[in-house]
């Protein structure tokens, strides 16, 4: 049931992170907001650590404690991140909604700017900026294209930033929405995808009249050396790249508004240049199968792009010569 006064709703999707859970939580209950403003939503996706124990602990106590949020823990086995994702999604309550990963923690005292800001200016989301550290919290540096993003304040139509802001890097932690958006457009994750941020964050925000961008970093995002992006185990490589086959499928099947057409070419071009050049570093016998499959999709020749401009020499020997570009890859891996 819905309540009246909850203004915020943070989902935080839980599997086998119990290291870093404490340390997010805690961000997250210390806050400039009043406590009955704003509900915490634990989703436990069948854990094997003691994630869960620390989230019934942290609910627990919340009950009895006045001067925390509610703290809610849902549990299912094993329904990835996208499951848990809309299990928490379909649990919120309040007026506006984020999501936060349990390695990541946000900034303390730095809601109520974001959440008066979403009051102020009417906003269906919000996009701000994000620190990247490693395990140990120690600062690391931006990317080319997260140094060179424009942060600069201006109220726009969901699809103008899509236009002219978003790049291929689509967190959905990055952004605080107005959860009535979501809900009664029917938005939920796909569940198949790994990747799930990105077949739906570009169905979110073509709905949105009112967004804006703020330049603060509210969010630290941890960088794990056993994630799946930054994974070197073969089985995770060959899931990673897969899922990347599956995410070509998704946007492939979408239909999006002819205004945001340049955002899906970007988006196709970048996971084309990373599945071409994955493959040639780790799946070298299957590159034929690959660019078979990506030629189906009928993606070639890539667009080139602006925010992709340090893959411009790799877009033209792909358009040029597909199995070329990763022979030479693969050649260079051999030295």
């Amino acid at each position: 049931m819905e309540q009246i006064n909850m203004r915020l709703s943070i989902v935080v999707n839980m599997y086998n992170t119990a290291s870093f859970l404490p340390r997010c939580l805690d961000t997250l209950l210390d806050q400039d907001i009043p406590a009955d403003s704003y509900e915490i939503i634990l989703v436990d996706d069948g854990s094997t650590d003691n994630s869960l124990e620390l989230a019934q602990e942290y609910a627990a106590k919340s009950t009895s404690d006045a001067t925390m949020p509610t703290i809610r823990v849902e549990h299912h086995a094993n329904k990835g991140l996208a499951g848990a994702r809309n299990t928490g999604l379909k649990a919120a309550t309040g007026k506006y909604l984020c999501f936060v990963d349990p390695d990541d923690y946000i900034k303390n005292q730095s809601l109520s700017a974001l959440l008066n800001q979403m009051d102020e200016e009417n906003l269906d989301v919000l996009r701000f900026n994000y620190q990247k550290v490693d395990e140990e919290g120690n600062y690391l540096a931006d990317s080319e294209m997260e140094s060179s993003f424009d942060y600069s304040s201006k109220i726009m139509s969901g699809i103008e930033f899509m236009q002219d802001r978003l790049t291929t890097s689509c967190y959905v932690w990055a952004y605080i929405y107005r959860r009535e958006l979501i809900i009664e457009n029917d938005i939920y994750f796909d569940e198949s995808c790994y990747f799930d941020d990105v077949p739906w964050l570009p169905r979110v925000l073509p709905l949105a009249t009112r967004m804006n961008i703020i330049n603060k970093r509210h969010l630290y995002y941890t960088q794990r050396k056993g994630s799946l992006v930054h994974t070197v185990n073969s089985t995770a490589v060959k899931r990673k790249i897969d899922g990347q086959m599956k995410l070509l499928q998704i946007l492939h099947d979408h239909k999006p508004n002819l205004r945001i057409k340049d955002w899906y070419n970007r988006m196709y071009t970048h996971l084309v240049v990373s599945i071409l050049t994955t493959v040639a570093n780790n799946l070298y016998s299957m590159r034929n199968e690959y660019i078979d499959r990506i030629k189906e999709y009928n993606l070639f020749p890539l667009s080139p792009d602006k925010m992709l401009k340090n893959n411009k020499h790799k877009i033209t020997l792909i358009n040029l010569n597909p199995k070329l570009f990763m022979w030479l890859i693969n050649v260079k891996n051999k030295k």
